[in-house]
């Protein structure tokens, strides 16, 4: 196993409509990026249109030195999605859907996943029936559930977990039943961790394993420029480290607090940039 992540799915771009700019993004993108400033080499695995907003991807994935060796090409426009930002929050305004494509599982590609400490992909991304054969390859696998309702049926959920090593939720809205409920379709369909977050509440670590569960901890920031991939960020800087302590044996408390404290120091410094990682240009 070598010290990397992969970030595979789709791709956007955050168009600020009261700010004239706008900013490479999209969850898999964000993850490589946060994973590359969590110490270890990244990749970014997706289907990059040809189009400005797809050159703006690729910059931005440059500029933050992640590898884009394996990624492909499309004639499809990006996807974008359209926000205000007041206060440092967003306010969703439209969006319009990319193709959300990703590359065949060429031998090269499961060769790259399978010696990778991580791959991580997420529920928009339409890699569920890839997955399978990814975890095969002798891959560790993380992913975003989001907090959309539709990625939360119990159908939904019976076909993505059994692949899954680390599933992550944003259970921000969510009742405490509701919590118990997809804690407990994990635990049945064997993921061994679950990440709860809960914005700007203490996050929840399961390990379903020893049955344990870790109340963890945020960054509070009194100048909040833009939420926009702190998300992200808060969960690729965990799961690196965890998955760096998995390699040399089983966790404990005290290695839970610090991939916290990894978590919650990078996600502070996203708090202080625009867009998920910076990299904006004005909108033409």
């Amino acid at each position: 196993m070598s010290d990397y992540v992969v970030g595979f799915g789709d791709n956007k771009v955050d168009y600020y409509t009261n700010q004239n700019i706008k900013y490479p993004g999209g969850n898999a993108v964000n993850f490589a990026v946060a994973g590359k400033k969590s110490g270890v080499e990244a990749f970014y695995v997706g289907t990059i249109s040809d189009d400005a907003d797809g050159q703006l991807i690729i910059g931005g994935l440059n500029e933050n030195k992640v590898d884009l060796h394996y990624c492909n090409r499309t004639e499809s426009p990006s996807e974008k999605v359209f926000v205000e930002i007041k206060d440092g929050e967003r306010i969703f305004v439209s969006s319009q859907r990319g193709s959300r494509q990703t590359p065949d599982l060429s031998a090269e590609l499961l060769e790259l996943f399978g010696h990778s400490l991580l791959v991580h992909s997420g529920c928009h991304a339409k890699t569920e029936d890839k997955l399978s054969e990814i975890k095969a390859s002798g891959t560790k696998i993380s992913f975003d559930f989001s907090d959309l309702e539709k990625y939360r049926t119990d159908e939904y959920l019976d076909k993505v977990c059994p692949n899954i090593f680390i599933a992550q939720f944003s259970v921000s809205k969510d009742s405490p039943l509701e919590i118990e409920r997809l804690k407990k379709r994990c635990i049945e369909n064997n993921v061994r961790f679950i990440l709860l977050t809960k914005g700007s509440e203490s996050p929840l670590f399961v390990d379903t394993k020893n049955e344990i569960t870790y109340q963890g901890f945020i960054r509070k920031s009194d100048s909040v420029l833009d939420t926009m991939g702190a998300g992200d960020s808060y969960f690729a800087a965990f799961a690196v480290q965890l998955m760096r302590y998995l390699q040399d044996g089983e966790i404990n408390e005290e290695k839970v607090i610090d991939c916290f404290k990894k978590a919650a120091n990078l996600a502070y410094d996203v708090l202080q940039v625009n867009g998920a990682f910076g990299c904006g240009v004005p909108i033409d």
